[in-house]
């Protein structure tokens, strides 16, 4: 197949990115940050749930597993960057969960992230899916 240049949106500027080609947008996709209408709870579950591998029941789930905690607080530092929620809708979207409970998770997923590789490689993998296509 033969390798396709990028048009840049510097040299066309009235070129909308729905305008080209599927074979240049696919290519450009990886470029473009995604609409933040598009980014819903459901979403970001499904996202979490990809890349720790964990299934999204089990993240709601009271379950107390490393693995499972872990993609929670991510998830839950993930509702509250994008979405805006409060500490108590999101509670009560994961097994009822107290407010208290989200607002320490969210405290334990910026130390979590500041000291862990694995966990700050993991959380940066699931916004890096977010907010690019």
């Amino acid at each position: 197949m033969k390798e396709i240049n990028l048009i840049s949106p510097y040299v066309f500027p009235g070129i909308k990115h729905n305008q080209l080609p599927n074979y240049i947008r696919h290519k450009m996709n990886k470029f473009v940050m995604r609409d933040p209408e598009d980014i819903t709870e459901d979403f970001i579950m499904d996202i979490v749930s990809g890349v720790s591998k964990i299934d999204a029941k089990d993240i709601a789930s009271p379950s107390r597993s490393i693995s499972i905690v872990d993609a929670r607080r991510i998830y839950i530092f993930n509702v509250k960057r994008y979405l805006k929620k409060s500490y108590v809708y999101i509670g009560k979207t994961l097994s009822n969960r107290d407010h208290t409970t989200i607002i320490f998770s969210i405290k334990k997923y910026h130390d979590l992230y500041k000291n862990e590789e694995p966990f700050r490689k993991m959380a940066d993998r699931v916004t890096q899916i977010i907010e690019f296509y």
